[in-house]
Parts: structure tokens; C-alpha cells; sequence
């Protein structure tokens, strides 16, 4: 298992992604430490994340930015993750 922390302060949140056999798990926390929101990515579902919003009655410019986080960087990170292990992979078996 490998646990990889990224920093977005452009959006002022850091998600830990977490990766085991093709599965990574990720958690978006404040800058305060409190969670949320917590999703799972599995290339096996077509490169798509299910994901929980946390607090409940957010403000709509929070629920906008972790919106814009996993679009425009937790799913692109994903993807890419996914898709180096991938070709870890490969290589490993092209060395055996």
C-alpha cells in the first residue's frame, strides 16, 4: 500500500491518496485537518470516482471548489496514478 500527499493551495484543501491493487482510496481535508470528502477510484469502473461530501449544508462556494478539486486535479491524478503503476507493471514483467 502506498499513501501519496498533495498539497492544492489554490484551493486551500490537500488529499491523501492512498493506493492497494488498482484501488485508490482519497480524502480531501481543510487546512483546518477536518475531512470533506472521501472517495474511491477504481480503473475497473471506467476511470470513475464515488465519492461523499462530508459536512452537510455546505456554503456553495465550497461545494464549487471541491468540485473543480476532483475534475480538474484528484481524477486527473488518479488516472495518472493508475496508469504509471500500470506500466510498472508491464516493465516488471518484460524483466522476468
Amino acid at each position: 500500500m502506498e499513501v501519496i500527499n498533495t498539497n492544492y493551495p489554490e484551493f486551500g484543501y490537500a488529499v491523501r491518496y492512498t493506493l492497494n491493487e488498482g484501488i485508490i482510496d482519497w480524502e480531501v481535508t481543510n487546512e483546518d485537518g477536518d475531512v470533506l470528502m472521501t472517495g474511491k477510484f477504481s480503473s475497473k469502473d471506467s476511470y470513475q470516482s464515488k465519492f461523499t461530501i462530508i459536512p452537510s449544508n455546505i456554503e456553495e462556494n465550497v461545494y464549487e471548489s471541491l468540485f473543480y478539486l476532483y475534475f480538474e486535479n484528484i481524477k486527473l491524478a488518479c488516472i495518472e496514478l493508475v496508469e504509471d503503476k500500470n506500466v510498472e507493471d508491464i516493465e516488471e514483467l518484460d524483466e522476468e
